[in-house]
């Protein structure tokens, strides 16, 4: 929901800056375009549990950054360089969603969601209608604060990176509770 709102809330914001909103858009589709290759990287080298972490909070800080620097300059580099991670992470987010869903439940997870982004997609335009009536920043620093704290609560899921796809709930229960990893959820024994 947070990527969704990211993603959207930059693209349909950039005008903010009064540049040249073509300009902006093919800069964009370009951004796009290398975001989609890096994830395929990242992927394989960082892990998706870090990938995610990083990108949730380099994203947020850029739009807050954006929000409150007033260097127009930095202000267009920081939302491009957000959108860059934001597009990183909608490929990311539907890779760790398939891996960390059981087999019994997998459509059911992504559909449910696939569903609750696509109704941030229709609550941006108001969020960005917000910085109109109330403080022209306020949608950029909203999906910063948003998009810092769900990296945060990425914390307590399990690594998948090279892990076997779980078939049963069981395994699904059980998935990353005996992980040693710096970033493992902390777990207590009874």
């Amino acid at each position: 929901m947070i990527v969704v709102i990211g993603y959207y809330g930059l693209s349909l914001n950039l005008d903010r800056f009064g540049s040249d909103i073509y300009l902006d858009n093919m800069i964009g589709g370009f951004v796009g375009v290398l975001s989609s290759i890096a994830t395929c990287a990242l992927l394989y080298f960082c892990g998706r549990k870090k990938s995610l972490i990083s990108l949730e909070i380099a994203g947020g800080l850029c739009c807050i950054g954006a929000a409150t620097i007033p260097i127009r300059t930095v202000q267009i580099v920081l939302a491009q360089v957000g959108k860059f991670g934001f597009t990183a992470l909608f490929v990311l987010v539907y890779v760790v969603s398939s891996e960390i869903y059981p087999t019994v439940v997998r459509s059911i997870g992504i559909g449910t969601n696939s569903c609750f982004g696509r109704i941030a997609g229709i609550l941006c335009p108001f969020l960005i209608m917000l910085g109109d009536i109330v403080w022209k920043p306020l949608p950029f620093v909203i999906i910063g604060v948003l998009s810092i704290i769900a990296g945060l609560t990425v914390i307590t899921l399990p690594e998948t990176h090279k892990q076997p796809l779980l078939e049963t709930l069981e395994e699904g229960e059980t998935f990353g509770t005996n992980t040693n990893s710096t970033f493992s959820p902390i777990t207590t024994s009874s």
